[in-house]
Order: C-alpha cells, then sequence, then structure tokens
C-alpha cells in the first residue's frame, strides 16, 4: 500500500532524511517513533505532498505518488494532525463536510450521499452526539474526534496521523486509538501514526519505524524494537522493560534517579 525506497530530504544544510526505506501492506497498522527533529513529521508531509520529495520514490497502491493528482490522492490518504486551527465557528457537521470535498462536482453541491457519510463517520467516531455544536466549543478530546471523522469522510484507503493525542489526556488518547485500531481491523484501514507516548504505541501498532538523526535505525514489532540498549541510544532513557498484563505488550518502566 505504501512503498518507500531511497527517500531522502533536506532542509538546505540544517536537515536531511537519509536512505528511508519501508513497505507497508493494505491493513497494517504501523508507528513512527523518535526524538524531536529526528524526522518523523518531514516524513509524513512528504508522503501527503505537502513537501515535495527530493530523491527515492514513493509508491502509493502501486502509483508513482508524483504523478497522482491531489484531487485523486485525497480519496486515497487522509491526514489527521495533532491540532486545527478555525478561523470561523464551524459547526461539528459542517468540518466533517469538509471531507466531501474531493467528491464534490463541478457545481460545488453535496448531495445526499455526502450528508450520509458525513453522519456515518461521526457515529463510527463517536462524535455524533455533538453534530450541532460549534467547534471551539469542543473539548480537545471531542475536537480530536470530529478531525477524525473530517479525514474519514475521505473516504481513504491510507490513514497519516502526526500526533493526533498529544494534547489529550490518557481517556481520549486510548479512546482515539481503540477507534483507530477497530477501523483497522474491521475495514482493513492502513495506518500509519507518529507518537511521542511509547506505551502507546507499543499497545497498537504491529510494526514501528525508529527514526533516528534522519535516518531509519529499525523497523520491527515493539517487542523487537523496544530495547534497554535502543532506547538509551536513540531516546537517552535508562529503563527496563516490562509488559502489560492485560495485553502482553511490552511496557517501558523508565528509571527516574
Amino acid at each position: 500500500m505504501i512503498e518507500v525506497s531511497d527517500l531522502s530530504f533536506g532542509y538546505g544544510d540544517s536537515f536531511q532524511l537519509q536512505q528511508i526505506n519501508f513497505s507497508m501492506e493494505r491493513g497494517a497498522f504501523w508507528g513512527i517513533i523518535g526524538p524531536n527533529g529526528s524526522g518523523k513529521s518531514t516524513l509524513l508531509k512528504i508522503l501527503s505532498k505537502v513537501l515535495k520529495l527530493q530523491a527515492g520514490s514513493i509508491r502509493i497502491d502501486g502509483s508513482p505518488l508524483e504523478k497522482i493528482p491531489l484531487q485523486q490522492l485525497a480519496k486515497k490518504v487522509a491526514v489527521v494532525g495533532s491540532e486545527a486551527h478555525f478561523a470561523f465557528p464551524y459547526v461539528v457537521s459542517d468540518v466533517v463536510l469538509m471531507g466531501r470535498i474531493p467528491f464534490v462536482g463541478r457545481l460545488g453541491n453535496y448531495t445526499k450521499q455526502d450528508n450520509e457519510k458525513v453522519e456515518e463517520m461521526l457515529r463510527k467516531t463517536e462524535a455524533w452526539d455533538f453534530r450541532d455544536r460549534y467547534i471551539h466549543e469542543l473539548s480537545s478530546g471531542e475536537r480530536q474526534r470530529v478531525l477524525l471523522a473530517r479525514a474519514l469522510a475521505q473516504e481513504p484507503q491510507i490513514l497519516l496521523l502526526d500526533e493526533p493525542t498529544a494534547h489529550l489526556d490518557l481517556h481520549y488518547e486510548i479512546e482515539i486509538f481503540r477507534i483507530l485500531k477497530a477501523l483497522n481491523t474491521q475495514e482493513k484501514l492502513t495506518i500509519l501514526a507518529v507518537s511521542h507516548n511509547l506505551n502507546l504505541m507499543a499497545e497498537f501498532c504491529r510494526e514501528l519505524i525508529v527514526l533516528h538523526r534522519g535516518s531509519c535505525r529499525v523497523i520491527g514489532p515493539p517487542a523487537e524494537v523496544l530495547i534497554p540498549t535502543l532506547l538509551q541510544e536513540v531516546f537517552r532513557i535508562d529503563c527496563r522493560i516490562g509488559f502489560n498484563p492485560f495485553s502482553k505488550a511490552p511496557t517501558i518502566l523508565v528509571n527516574t534517579r
């Protein structure tokens, strides 16, 4: 579904992604982790054509990324960030309706199908109850569910998430990732997420990409990637690895002394 070969990118002389290679199958749920400045957000921006690929190649569902028109790409790939700012007090249902823009015809009119899709995604993200409220009236957790619903209204095959739970409390963090997990398992939505919450990523992602100083340090299942030596090297933390007694996922126990 996503094939990245020898990807390299630089902001002048200040930063570079170097020789990034990975291949995600349809229905995969992967995470990207790494310290600040390692290139996580930059990689997502390149995958979504916000930044132009400088070297290497990217294929989305078999097609070269540079040859996919933006409107067609928006029907394949949707992006959710950590926060969104709205200049006007939009009603929640109208925010989600924005996700239907790639499907709007020349006359710019929304159809019954568009409104039905909005309702479907509001219900899937458990945001239906505040569909008539203004977006600025919502809590951070509620607003993030609306942004997820807007992305899903695009009917994407791939969902890219850049710190989707950065400003949320633990309850909403888990809630968002539970929704993502359900979409992944039930609808085979391909998901690639960036997060600094390593334990959350270990809990929900099947594979992790570790970026360090612009390079791909390792790719593998959380249990193989999250080991004390690598965490010391990449994140500069002294830790031990335990296991969640409920899910058996690896859990990082940090030495704070």
